[in-house]
C-alpha cells in the first residue's frame, strides 16, 4: 500500500493491568510514562498531526510524546486488534477492514505531512502487513517501539536504533530493591520455572545470595506432591514458606486457599519479626 506521507506509529507505553477496570481505561506505570518520555526526547515534537487508539494507556502516552503541545485525534479505528466490537470478538479481517480504512483516510485527508499514531502492539503489526503488502511473522511489538514508514521507507523495531527499550534489572538489584523497603522477596509460584530438581536448587542458591527471604509453597494450582517438595526445600535453604491463591482475575472465585494451620502461624511470625 502506498501512503502519501511519513507515518510515525508507537506502541503505548507499559501500563497497569488492573482486573477491577476496563480494557481501555488502564493507566501508564512510572516505567511506562519514562518510556513515553524518551520517545518524546527522540522525536522533539517533529510531527504534524498526532493520532491515538481510545485507550487511555495510548493517550496518555501521546500526551507524553507530543509534551501536551498538539490536539491528539482520538480515531476508534485504532484500537485494540479484536476490539472494535464491545464483545471483543472481532475477526481479523473485520480488524483488517478498519485499519485499512484508516489508512486510506490519512491518504486522502493529508499528502507530505508527518503524522504520529499511538496505537497497539498487535494493530502496528497488522499495519506493516497492509502497508508492506505481505503477510509475515514478525516479533512483538514492545511497549513504545517506534515503526516508521517515510513513504516507502522500510520500519524500525526492536533491534534498530528507533526502538525504546525497558530497563532490566538484575535479580541482586530487585531484591535489594525489595529488602531496602521494607519487603520480604519470596520466589512465587517456582513450578512455573519446569526445572529439575538440579536446577532449581541452582536458581534458589543464587537468589538466596543475591537476597531471596522466603518460597511460595502452596499456590492453587499445583500438586500435594510439589506442596511437599517445597516445603522441604524451604526447611533445607531455611526461607520463610508463604502460600498464595494465584488470584488474577474476577472471572473466577478462588480467592481463598487453604494450608495447613502451623504455616499460617509461621509465616505470621516471620513477617512480623521481619518487621
Amino acid at each position: 500500500m502506498k501512503i502519501k506521507n511519513k507515518m510515525i506509529f508507537v506502541r503505548h507505553a507499559e501500563n497497569i493491568y488492573d482486573c477491577n477496570i476496563k480494557n481501555d481505561e488502564l493507566f501508564l506505570t512510572r516505567v511506562g510514562e519514562k518510556q513515553a518520555q524518551k520517545v518524546h526526547n527522540f522525536l522533539n515534537n517533529d510531527f504534524d498531526i498526532v493520532y491515538s487508539s481510545k485507550s487511555k494507556r495510548s493517550i496518555d502516552t501521546a500526551k507524553i510524546i507530543c509534551n501536551n503541545s498538539k490536539k491528539i485525534i482520538v480515531d476508534d479505528r485504532l484500537i485494540e486488534k479484536g476490539w472494535y466490537k464491545k464483545d471483543g470478538n472481532e475477526t481479523e479481517e473485520k480488524t483488517k477492514i478498519r485499519v485499512k480504512s484508516f489508512l486510506n483516510y490519512i491518504n486522502t485527508q493529508y499528502t507530505n505531512k508527518i503524522i504520529l499514531v499511538v496505537t497497539h502492539g498487535a494493530l502496528i503489526k497488522l499495519i506493516q502487513d497492509i502497508i508492506e503488502n505481505k503477510k509475515i511473522e514478525r516479533k512483538r511489538v514492545y511497549n513504545c517501539t517506534v515503526v516508521i514508514y517515510n513513504k516507502n521507507l522500510i520500519g524500525i523495531g526492536r533491534g534498530n536504533e528507533l526502538y525504546i527499550p525497558l530497563k532490566k534489572f538484575s535479580s541482586k538489584e530487585v531484591l535489594n530493591i525489595i529488602r531496602t523497603n521494607g519487603g520480604i522477596p519470596v520466589l512465587a509460584h517456582p513450578f512455573t520455572m519446569n526445572l529439575n530438581d538440579f536446577e532449581l536448587n541452582i536458581i534458589i542458591k543464587k537468589l538466596i545470595d543475591d537476597g531471596l527471604l522466603g518460597i511460595e509453597i502452596i499456590n492453587g494450582n499445583q500438586s500435594q506432591e510439589l506442596i511437599s517438595k517445597y516445603i522441604k526445600l524451604s526447611q533445607n535453604f531455611n526461607l520463610i514458606k508463604t502460600v498464595g491463591s494465584d488470584f488474577h482475575s474476577l472471572k473466577n472465585n478462588n480467592i481463598g486457599i487453604e494450608c495447613d494451620e502451623q504455616i499460617a502461624f509461621d509465616l505470621l511470625n516471620n513477617v512480623n519479626n521481619h518487621k
